[in-house]
């Protein structure tokens, strides 16, 4: 009788040893990993048909290779129009734009005479004035008909600059670069186109 006891306890307790714990392990192997989730999250991947992010880094910075400005003086009445550069995409980098002083600028329209022009440069706060003088030896070549002193004037000829600059000098301009027609033959309006060469950093 004691036997048979004895042996049914031991059932009793091997039964809920084994169902207790398998059933505990078995769950937690059903229910994952305990890590709040992290170890089942899945890796994006990337459609091979869908095209690379676009490159958003900004692009070389590219000097223009020559600055053209038009100006021009009317004399009936008198106006202005100045030929003016200050573009703010090139000059707001950390880039200074070095340009060369030319020989002569074309007059395109009209006469200079023995008139004069002026190019302005802003460099370091400060303007630069280059003084060019119309290549003719009279004031209104025009008028006189005088097809030499014609062929003359169809230039304003480089003079000098405030700073000791040359033609062909190289000169850094900060914020701005600008032609004015000072005066020129009065017969007609003045215009010029001044084109000057840009120099590489």
């Amino acid at each position: 009788m004691k036997v048979c006891a004895l042996t049914s306890i031991l059932l009793l307790f091997t039964a809920l040893f084994l169902g207790g714990g398998c059933a505990k392990k078995i769950s937690n192997l059903e229910e994952g990993p305990s890590d709040g989730g992290q170890g089942g999250q899945e890796v994006p991947v990337q459609d091979p048909s869908e095209p690379p992010p676009a490159d958003e880094t900004e692009p070389d910075f590219e000097l223009p290779a020559k600055i053209t400005l038009q100006a021009q003086k009317s004399y009936r009445p008198s106006a202005w129009q100045d030929g003016i550069y200050s573009d703010i995409e090139d000059l707001k980098r950390d880039v200074q734009l070095k340009i060369a002083l030319p020989a002569s600028i074309e007059v395109i329209s009209g006469n200079a005479g023995n008139h004069q022009l002026d190019v302005t440069i802003d460099e370091d706060l400060a303007n630069v004035v280059c003084a060019y003088k119309g290549g003719a030896d009279v004031s209104k070549p025009l008028k006189s008909s005088n097809s030499g002193q014609i062929l003359k004037g169809q230039k304003y000829l480089f003079k000098s600059c405030s700073q000791g600059s040359v033609a062909g000098d190289l000169v850094t301009m900060d914020s701005r670069l600008r032609v004015s027609v000072k005066n020129g033959d009065s017969t007609e309006t003045t215009v010029v186109r001044a084109a000057f060469a840009v120099a590489s950093p």
